[in-house]
């Protein structure tokens, strides 16, 4: 989420609080703008803004106007866009922040309505021509180290805030993989935290990078020299303007969010950071920040890549990650009786100018010269980029200098960067300036007079204006598309007719005829068979009714023009990737709760109490589900309740009465009331009585109480225990221990385990091992639920719990007209599932690969005959044999899944991709925008021929449905050619070579985004992992989920998710990273956490033990022993 301190690292993350931006804070001196109308066409107008600085140098800028009519700016390029009215104001783009003095920034924009050009700006406040007073292009930002130089030799100011070093927290995380390919991912911190905040607000958070600690004596100094280079950048630094008023106005105990704005510095590289941060004001002197979400720093964004190379050669891996999360909780201390001043950063010299240089191509030697423009660097850092396409730094120099000669030893292309800097505050750096070096006896672009020596000469200020321009190559960089000729091709080719003023939307503001997706990486045409670059598509196909006639240079304007329309990089993802973890280090605790009795359970309860067979669902109230399953931990007996568990209750008190000897041994006398009462009373409440409830009842069972006899009273002492509260709750509160937290006793445990694990009231041999202490210990938990999972009960659990889960409990209710007793064969395939689930889950020394991707599947004869599997071997209770297979089995393969997400008559790729996604992955892929429907079948009456061609598939028919700019941001990559994998599949999960129109079945599949957090298609830094995930058909995806590491650790997370959700009754969205509203209250953020940690400990358990040792782990896991208060 870009809303969380997007810093971008690697395998040592950092930060929290840092570097802002000056942005408006105080004026910086004025200005001149140029602005050049580039083309108009009826309600519209493209234009480009040059704003000349004539003040001091920026690190920020914003420029500022205000419209005199009704002008609405839809599109901006270079910049980012604030429309409030007329009042606009436009603040460089992540990537073109620096404005020295006397330099310039050039933006471009459409605008509909164009009115009178505006006359009258300001820049960062100031207007421009005027007088206003020039400002530091510096961040005057927070608290200082000793290491960092004031700016100024104004004296120094008192910190409002200090940074409590002590308290706050700083961890990231990196997964790095060895040579055999086990992933490995470790914590690591750094061990000293420096910030202030001033009393303007200005908030400095310091990082010394040599304090990095990863619990290994030898990778530390690697990273501090290999990677972070301390010896010549030795701090991070983390600058932004905090809202001390909001922060002073929130009452203590109370949380808020603020948005924070800044800047970070590390590496010699300075980025703008966003995100959204909860503060928590724990007292009047003491406040928090953290990041609503993880951190995620990528080591490309600051030249780090290149450290993170060497620092997997030098621990000979496979892999280290180049992106990770960082988490933090910073604590800030407004006691400041010493007066600590508030920190003061360096000012950042002046950049270096004038880079050239010249390469030998005899010796390799490569001499580069830049001059000095600055009177206060540290040094200078020369940084070279070869064919691995990383930078890495060459050389760092000393003050003043002006020249270096690196030795190259490999014939290519080289670029080359100097950057200039003060302390660790850097300036902006010199224009690459690209060096080829050819090697003895090539041709050269330049000779010397003066000797032999063949030189090949650039200098990075002589580059053409085009190569510097907004443009687009073709994969040969034959032609470069230009955006002012593609504007103007734009509006004369009519493509405005069609697609609008920038491929969504007309200049009036309503939807254009055909959207245009300028994000997609291919686009294929309705006539055409294979996938093509956007300037190929629109070389063969465009402009419709004149296909052919917008060729080379015309299709590469367009390109380029198009890909304006693109969402502007700012260098981090909108949804930042991280890994599942474990939060937090603190312990797991669970919600003290009385779970009342789901419908089944209480069936299932007096049956296995007094063998009492009706049935009683029907007239009980109406469950609780959460998430995916039935769980009643929220529900409480109303009146309304009661008078039905009461009713229940004497029903089945008067069956029982008629037979007591069956249920007891005994007929009504005083000897068998007290056979009930002290023996079957404690099955019952699932523990002994204590004497006053054995007191009691004993008294209404003899008849003593009311003047009964025997006879009427055991049946009257029956009911009221079936409708007590101690039969109709699971009682989870536990006993106070003596740290503080509450511990489940071992009745109650005895109680949980049984209802988890066989859906009925515990056993007499679980109630005994209850009594003499065995479920005390996790050693005694374990080999108790170990024997529970063998149970004929669990088994029909699990066929439940995965039918629920996926949402095919009630797949034999689907219509399916082409397929003969659907009914039925739903039925079946319910069977097949829980089967296949249930084998894979209770299997000793199963494997996770069975619940996916097994040889074989459950089937009885008419399952065998609908899907043609051979019908052989011994058949079970039910009818069904374990087949052997190889197209088929596992969940993902399974007829209930298949056909649950399939439509009336065909596949759906759709339905499919989504469920995958959500239900087998737990990936939170966000519902349809409204009016889709209407939007589909719009798009079908545009394009009917198309749609009832008989060569048209259902693939091409939703790749079509979703190609508009809205829909295909999921649809692009994280829907269709995931679904598009299992074409293979009919409506009613049969594998088929052609579909309903007699057209080939191509089921081949990219799996794209494998991570927990989605990367849409419109984000232009989303996180593309690489090489891509392909497969072909559904059983090559069961087999891409259960092989594939990325792939798996979703799945394998996302069912240890469903086993937390279902044994705590915890709703799972709150157990991943979604913020989704589920309908009721979420818990608490710690709470959630704690509950995290244990589907951290369940994975653990599923990759190294498997699935059985899994499900004998839940009753051992700390939240389920352990019990607190958590507040609801």
């Amino acid at each position: 989420m870009k809303k969380l301190l997007k810093l971008s690292m690697l395998s040592t993350g950092l930060m929290t609080l840092g570097i802002m931006a000056s942005s408006g804070v105080n004026a910086q001196g004025a200005c001149s703008v140029a602005y050049d109308t580039v083309n108009t066409w009826g309600n519209g107008g493209q234009y480009k803004v040059t704003v000349t600085n004539t003040s001091a140098a920026k690190t920020s800028w914003e420029l500022c106007w205000t419209f005199a009519g009704s002008d609405v700016i839809p599109n901006l390029w270079d910049g980012v866009l604030t429309q409030t009215g007329n009042n606009v104001c436009v603040k460089n783009a992540p990537y073109n922040p620096n404005l020295p003095a006397n330099g310039t920034a050039t933006f471009g924009f459409l605008v509909n309505n164009p009115g009178t050009i505006p006359t009258a700006f300001t820049l960062n406040g100031a207007a421009c021509g005027g007088n206003a007073s020039s400002a530091s292009s510096t961040p005057s930002s927070v608290p200082t180290t000793s290491s960092s130089r004031s700016s100024s030799s104004a004296p120094s100011v008192a910190a409002r805030w200090l940074l409590d070093a002590t308290n706050s927290t700083f961890n990231f995380v990196t997964v790095k993989k060895s040579t055999a390919g086990v992933e490995t991912p470790e914590s690591m911190t750094f061990t000293q935290l420096q910030g202030t905040v001033s009393t303007t607000g200005q908030a400095t958070l310091t990082i010394p990078l040599a304090s990095i600690s990863t619990n290994n004596v030898v990778r530390d100094p690697r990273m501090q020299s290999l990677l972070f280079e301390t010896a010549y950048l030795p701090s991070l630094h983390f600058t932004t303007q905090l809202d001390l008023a909001a922060i002073d106005a929130m009452a203590a105990g109370s949380t808020s969010v603020q948005s924070i704005t800044g800047n970070l510095v590390l590496h010699g590289i300075v980025k703008s950071v966003v995100f959204d941060a909860l503060v928590v004001k724990h007292a009047n002197n003491s406040v928090s920040f953290s990041p609503r979400k993880p951190i995620v720093i990528n080591s490309v964004d600051f030249d780090l890549n290149a450290g993170v190379e060497a620092l997997r050669a030098a621990a000979s891996l496979s892999t280290i990650g180049e992106k990770v999360p960082v988490y933090f909780k910073m604590f800030l201390n407004r006691d400041n009786p010493t007066n600590v001043p508030a920190i003061s950063l360096a000012a950042a010299p002046n950049a270096a100018i004038s880079l050239s240089g010249t390469v030998s191509n005899a010796t390799g030697a490569a001499n580069l010269n830049w001059a000095d423009a600055s009177s206060n660097e540290t040094g200078f850092l020369v940084r070279r980029k070869g064919a691995d396409g990383r930078w890495t730094t060459a050389t760092g120099t000393a003050a003043n200098a002006v020249s270096y000669l690196d030795n190259l030893t490999a014939t290519g292309s080289y670029d080359y960067k100097v950057i200039s800097y003060t302390d660790s505050i850097p300036a902006s750096a010199t224009a690459p300036l690209t060096l080829v070096y050819a090697g003895v006896g090539s041709s050269t672009s330049s000779v010397s007079s003066a000797s032999s020596t063949s030189v090949t000469s650039v200098s990075s200020s002589s580059r053409s204006a085009s190569s510097l321009s907004s443009g687009s190559s073709s994969s040969t960089g034959a032609l470069v598309g230009d955006v002012t000729r593609g504007a103007s091709l734009w509006t004369q080719r009519s493509c405005v007719g069609c697609h609008g003023v920038d491929g969504a939307k007309n200049a009036n503001g309503s939807a254009a005829i055909i959207q245009l997706n300028p994000n997609r990486s291919f686009y294929r045409h309705r006539n055409d068979t294979q996938d093509r670059s956007l300037r190929e598509f629109i070389s063969l196909w465009m402009p419709q009714g004149g296909e052919g006639t917008c060729t080379g240079q015309c299709a590469a304007d367009l390109e380029a023009y198009i890909w304006t329309f693109r969402k502007p990089s700012d260098g981090q993802p909108d949804v930042p990737v991280s890994y599942f973890s474990c939060p937090s280090n603190a312990p797991s605790y669970g919600q003290r709760t009385l779970r009342l009795l789901t419908k089944l359970e209480y069936q299932r309860s007096v049956r296995d109490l007094v063998n009492y067979q009706a049935d009683v669902t029907a007239s009980l109230p109406d469950d609780f589900v959460s998430g995916a399953f039935v769980n009643n931990n929220t529900l409480s007996v109303d009146k309304t309740r009661y008078t039905s568990y009461l009713a229940n209750a004497e029903r089945i008190a008067t069956d029982v009465a008629t037979r007591w000897n069956a249920v007891l041994n005994c007929t009504p006398s005083t000897s068998c009331a007290s056979t009930l009462v002290n023996t079957l009373g404690p099955r019952i409440f699932r523990r002994p009585l204590t004497t006053e409830e054995q007191t009691a009842y004993l008294a209404v069972a003899n008849g003593t109480t009311g003047g009964r006899t025997a006879t009427d009273g055991m049946q009257v002492a029956l009911t009221a225990m079936l409708s007590s509260p101690q039969f109709l709750y699971r009682s989870e509160v536990g006993t106070l221990s003596s740290s503080g937290v509450y511990k489940l006793d071992g009745y109650e445990m005895a109680t949980y385990m049984a209802y988890t694990f066989t859906g009925t009231t515990p056993n007499a041999t679980l109630l005994t091992a209850a009594g003499n202490g065995t479920l005390n210990t996790v050693t005694g938990i374990r080999a108790q639920a170990a024997t529970l999972l063998s149970s004929a009960n669990t088994k029909l659990l699990l066929t439940d719990l995965v039918n629920r889960w996926l949402l095919t409990e009630k797949i034999e209710t689907l219509t399916k007209p082409a397929v003969s007793n659907f009914a039925a064969l739903g039925a079946d395939m319910k069977n097949e599932l829980g089967k296949n689930f249930s084998y894979a889950m209770l299997e000793t020394n199963g494997s996770f690969a069975n619940i996916y991707n097994p040889s074989y599947t459950h089937v009885n004869q008419r399952l065998a005959t609908h899907y043609g599997v051979s019908f052989s071997g011994t058949q079970d209770a039910d009818g069904f044999v374990r087949a052997t297979t190889a197209d088929r089995g596992g969940i993902l393969t399974s007829g209930a899944f298949l056909s649950r997400y399939a439509s009336t008559t065909d596949s759906n790729m759709i339905t499919r991709a989504v469920a995958i996604r959500r239900k087998l992955l737990c990936q939170d892929i966000p519902e349809p925008p409204s009016g889709v429907s209407l939007d589909r079948e719009q798009l079908f009456a545009q394009d009917r021929e198309f749609y009832e061609n008989p060569h048209t598939t259902q693939r091409m028919i939703f790749d079509r449905l979703t190609g508009g700019t809205t829909c295909s941001n999921c649809h692009g990559e994280i829907i269709n050619p995931l679904g598009g994998g299992l074409e293979n599949f009919d409506t009613a999960g049969r594998i088929r070579s052609t579909d309903l129109k007699g057209n080939p079945i191509v089921s081949s599949g990219t799996f794209y985004s494998p991570y927990p957090q989605l990367q849409f298609l419109n984000d232009p830094d989303r996180v593309r992992y690489s090489p891509e995930i392909q497969f072909n058909g559904a059983k090559d995806l069961a087999r891409t989920i259960v092989e594939h590491p990325q792939v798996a650790n979703l799945a394998q997370t996302c069912l240890a998710t469903q086993f937390v959700s279902y044994s705590s009754g915890i709703n799972s969205i709150f157990l991943i990273d979604s913020d989704r509203e589920v309908g009721y209250k979420r818990i608490s953020k710690d709470e959630e956490n704690a509950y995290r940690c244990d589907v951290a400990d369940l994975t653990n358990v599923l990759t190294t033990r498997g699935p059985r040792a899994m499900l004998e782990e839940i009753p051992a896991l700390e939240s389920v022993m352990y019990r607190k208060e958590w507040a609801r």
